[in-house]
């Protein structure tokens, strides 16, 4: 048990408290412990607050209230900055964590400046007069909108830094490195469009984002859009400012959606591209190729859609079937339907591959001749010895004719003879009729 003080070593200590002297400074003057003091202090002054120890801060409130002004005016600076302006006034060396720690603490935190166009003053003016144009556009004028934008997806993670964990004796490992690929490799541009309806069609840009392949990209998409209803939307970039590209939307009759150059971006479509990435980026391993991971996505979609009842139905031997077949240049899709009791043709199934290896340098042709081919390999317990014929639709009219042609490559030899067994006729049907297909491949 601690001796106890004497009444006039206590009554000395109160007075030093009084006079607001520290810890160490009453310790040094009358010499009586750290700890009497302290349980002196919480005796007769329990009002008092506790000391919370350490270092006192080199900043005076009066240096915390200037960095903050600093920092938060007109012209911010940096805390790097702020720190050599005070060492210079104060002569007392402060370091940049000095001023951050400090003006945190005042409630003045950082944060990544974001991204703005640079508005000069005729662009402020026409953004205006854009506002006042459009103020009174109703949800069914915007309807009329689709949006479109491209944008790039990294097959690996994003362009930014990526974080890991290692002890500090440990070496660094593979699996604690990022790895990039020379040349641009690991990710693919693509543009799409999307309307009050839903979103349209993905198209890869290959190349440079010059005005050819943006009209590429526009013409793979015109099949879905309805010329007359549609309102054009892009990003005034350079590209679709070209006379080249303003001609052939002339050409083919859409109307774009005019809009103030350098203005702030208005397409809600980033927020589409932002859910897409997050899709791609939660998966465990990484997509064999960029195209499958929207194809599970979009495919597992569909698949919701179409095994909700009533769509979905079981196959009549009874009646005739209708085959829907479609290519990309990515992948095959088909759906195998018949007529049901409301006249209209239901789903019994839906095909949707990825095509591997040498099948992915096939023409157009032959890849829409392996859709075909694949469908009824897939479905052949229905279609083999049918009583009715089977309707196959295709968006390429020449293929209506193949099984009239006298020359055939090894290929077309191989799917005549396998499809020389089924009771089929193949009937060109126009993309813009239907396009459940097209979006399977």
């Amino acid at each position: 048990m601690p001796k106890a003080l004497p009444p006039s070593d206590v009554q000395n200590v109160v007075d030093k408290f009084k006079k607001g002297l520290h810890y160490s400074e009453i310790h040094s003057q009358t010499g009586v412990s750290t700890g009497m003091i302290s349980r002196i202090r919480a005796m007769h002054f329990p009002e008092l607050p506790k000391h919370s120890g350490g270092h006192p801060s080199k900043l005076s409130p009066t240096n915390i209230c200037h960095a903050t002004h600093l920092l938060t005016g007109p012209a911010p600076t940096t805390p790097c900055l702020v720190a050599q302006e005070i060492s210079s006034t104060n002569g007392v060396p402060v370091s940049s964590l000095n001023v951050h720690w400090a003006v945190q603490k005042a409630g003045v935190v950082p944060f990544v400046k974001p991204k703005k166009p640079a508005m000069t003053k005729e662009h402020i003016k026409a953004c205006y007069e854009f506002a006042m144009a459009h103020q009174h556009w109703t949800i069914d004028d915007w309807k009329r909108i689709q949006w479109s934008n491209e944008t790039k997806f990294n097959r690996f993670g994003s362009d930014g830094h990526h974080y890991a964990y290692k002890g500090l004796a440990r070496h660094l490992s593979p699996t604690r490195s990022s790895k990039h690929h020379k040349h641009g490799g690991g990710h693919i541009m693509i543009r799409a469009c999307m309307g009050w309806e839903g979103s349209g069609l993905m198209c890869k840009i290959d190349g440079s984002l010059t005005a050819t392949p943006q009209i590429l990209a526009w013409a793979s998409m015109q099949p879905l859009l309805d010329m007359e209803k549609v309102i054009f939307k892009q990003d005034n970039a350079s590209s679709h400012k070209a006379h080249v590209v303003k001609d052939w939307f002339q050409e083919n009759g859409l109307e774009v959606f005019e809009w103030p150059a350098n203005s702030p971006d208005l397409n809600p479509i980033e927020n589409l591209w932002d859910q897409v990435k997050r899709e791609l980026y939660s998966y465990e391993t990484p997509a064999s190729g960029m195209l499958e991971s929207w194809e599970r996505e979009a495919f597992q979609g569909l698949k919701d859609a179409l095994t909700n009842v009533p769509v979905l139905c079981h196959a009549n031997p009874t009646k005739p079937y209708f085959l829907e077949a479609d290519a990309s240049g990515a992948a095959l899709g088909s759906i195998l339907s018949q007529h049901q009791e409301d006249g209209c043709l239901h789903p019994l199934g839906f095909l949707s591959e990825s095509f591997k290896g040498a099948k992915q340098n096939y023409d157009m042709h032959d890849k829409e001749l392996l859709a075909i081919m694949r469908s009824f390999e897939y479905w052949h317990i229905f279609l083999e010895g049918t009583a009715h014929p089977i309707t196959v639709f295709t968006n390429h009219q020449n293929l209506e004719y193949w099984k009239e042609s006298h020359t055939f490559n090894c290929h077309h030899t191989q799917w005549h003879l396998l499809l020389a067994g089924y009771n089929l006729q193949i009937v060109y049907h126009p993309s813009k009729q239907s396009s459940k297909p097209d979006a399977l491949s």
